[in-house]
Parts: structure tokens; sequence; C-alpha cells
């Protein structure tokens, strides 16, 4: 009986990819359905690291698939700035599980170390 929220709206993330050119999203779209085996590889590597709780290991894949710092920005660490901003008033006043994706985690902009900086306790779950 917990009221559901987002961290964003549908229109916030569907506006990430109009600032993305669509010639880079094409491309993007073609090599994961030509290079089909590659992906599953990395897939299921994602899924290995993130059962051995490896947010670091994750983060630094994460860099590496994205072909451009810009990709990251977008995707990721603007995403994470704004989440970190939005979390404390969702957070004020009830006990509150916030779920994102585990490649927003790790790394110097990810958003276990922007919480920390902004004063929260963060506490995985096991």
């Amino acid at each position: 009986k917990k009221e559901i929220l987002g961290l964003e709206t549908v229109a916030e993330q569907m506006g990430i990819f109009d600032k993305i050119p669509y010639e880079t999203q094409a491309e993007d779209l073609m090599e994961s359905i030509y290079e089909k085996e590659e992906m599953q590889e990395l897939f299921n590597k994602m899924v290995s690291q993130y059962k051995e709780k490896d947010i670091e290991g994750l983060h630094d894949m994460m860099d590496d698939y994205f072909d451009t710092d810009q990709e990251l920005e977008l995707l990721l660490y603007d995403r994470n700035k704004n989440w970190v901003q939005t979390i404390p008033e969702l957070t004020k006043e009830k006990s509150s599980f916030i779920g994102v994706g585990a490649g927003h985690l790790g790394g110097e902009q990810g958003l276990i170390n922007l919480l920390k900086e902004a004063g929260f306790k963060v506490t995985p779950v096991v």
C-alpha cells in the first residue's frame, strides 16, 4: 500500500534521446542487432557483476560501453544529479524505497556517492 512515484517522468526520459543525434542512436541500434553475441556477452557480464555486488566494476563497464562522454553524461550522470535534488523531498516525511538501474550507482558521479555527499546514510540491501 505504498505510493509509487517516479524520479523522472516518461517525457523527461524520452527527452534525453532528443539530445543524442539520431545517427548515433541508429548506429547504436544497428550495433546491438548485428553484434548480438557480443551484446549477450556484455549483458551476461553486467548481470554477473551485479550479482557479485561489484558496483564499481559495473560503472567501469558503463564508462567503456558508451561511445562518448556526452552519452554517459546524458544517460547517467545528469540524471543522477537531478535525482539527488528530488530524493530529499520524496523521503522527507516517510520511509522510502528507491530503485534505479545498477549502472547509476557506482563512480564519483554515481548515485551512491552523490547521496553520501548530500548527507544521506546509504546502506546496501542484501
